[in-house]
């Protein structure tokens, strides 16, 4: 679950994300990069993974802990902002999306 782990990604995959996004007034890290579904997404190792769930690992420089996924605090699913991701059990990001939507 903790992939992708921050050991693996090259300087040149960081410079890649960090060329993806731009920074807003309200704090959030829009990612300009491609999109699935409602989400930022990037190929890193061979693999599409969440533009979110990279972010998270290179704000932390740790793998993203088993059992967990990682809930945008702004709401807005496509910031890569560290700061607002939160590793998080999938009921309670469920919880919060749902509580989101009231």
């Amino acid at each position: 679950m903790g992939h992708p782990f921050p050991r693996f990604i090259t300087k040149t995959q960081r410079a890649r994300f960090a060329a993806s996004f731009v920074a807003e007034g309200d704090g959030c890290w829009e990612w300009l990069g491609a999109r699935k579904d409602e989400y930022g997404s990037m190929r890193l190792d061979g693999r599409q993974i969440g533009a979110h769930r990279v972010a998270w690992v290179l704000g932390n420089d740790k793998e993203i802990p088993d059992g967990l996924e990682i809930d945008h605090l702004c709401r807005n699913t496509l910031c890569v902002n560290p700061a607002h991701l939160e590793p998080v059990t999938k009921s309670e990001n469920l919880r919060r999306r749902w509580r989101g939507l009231e």
